[in-house]
């Protein structure tokens, strides 16, 4: 494939860089450097791939003032994933499952301090705050399997008495499991149903406890609950199998 066909491919079939080097076969790299000989201009990213072009700093704002990946898309016009891939080419750390799961995540609240050969250190050679004060107070390294919890939920608040040092994943889910059970519940034993979503006391015997393949999550449901849905299921399949049957 010739140059003036990328040309006409990418400028007037809108197609990206990717699409047109898989035509011709080779990488999008030569043909933006083919492209960029012969004096076209190369469109910002989004604009000639039907995406509405965004603002990379109005989305790590947004992102960094606690809206999640999928809102952004929505309110931009991208995919959730697409949010994700801009946020880090510009070095934003995407949230944990725990963090997600306690709402109490925020980006531009959260202090890092540069130890560039540290095991807890990202990218930019800087670890969170909590792990710098923790070894200070201890003498000891904090490695990256132990977890540390803020226990007001307050991630701002960085004093040595509102930290535990987690054993493992596992323990601190289950601490932010019992502080949204405690918050919501008023009983921080208490567990949630995955069908009804109503808390209710472990040794309840109509609950039951589903298997999964991560021992960290806690997942259970009511036995009336589960009997509902397979009842329902079953109506569904035979109105599906033979609707003429069904009864009005």
């Amino acid at each position: 494939m010739d140059v003036q066909e990328m040309k006409r491919l990418y400028v007037e079939e809108g197609k990206s860089l990717v699409n047109v080097g898989k035509e011709a076969g080779i990488s999008a790299y030569f043909v933006r450097k083919a492209l960029v000989g012969i004096g076209v201009r190369i469109l910002p990213e989004g604009v000639g791939k039907g995406l509405p072009p965004v603002d990379h700093m109005d989305i790590r704002r947004l992102y960094e003032g606690g809206m999640s990946q999928g809102a952004i898309g929505e309110r931009v016009g991208r995919c959730g994933s697409n949010i994700g891939q801009i946020l880090r080419r510009q070095g934003v750390r995407g949230r944990s499952p725990q963090e997600r799961f306690s709402g109490t995540y925020s980006v531009h609240t959260r202090k890092r301090v540069k130890q560039r050969h540290h095991a807890r250190a990202s990218v930019d050679g800087r670890i969170d705050e909590p792990a710098a004060i923790i070894e200070a107070l201890t003498g000891r390294q904090i490695g990256t399997e132990h977890p540390i919890h803020h226990v007001n939920g307050d991630r701002q608040d960085n004093r040595p008495d509102n930290f535990v040092v987690c054993e493992d994943t596992a323990y601190h889910f289950l601490l932010h499991y019992r502080a949204r059970a405690l918050r919501e519940s008023g009983n921080a034993n208490y567990v949630k149903c995955e069908i009804c979503l109503a808390w209710t006391p472990p040794g309840n015997p109509g609950l039951t406890r589903i298997r999964c393949n991560n021992p960290a999550r806690r997942r259970f449901y009511h036995k009336a609950c589960n009997r509902e849905v397979g009842r329902k299921w079953k109506q569904k399949q035979r109105k599906n199998s033979n609707p003429e049957s069904t009864k009005v």
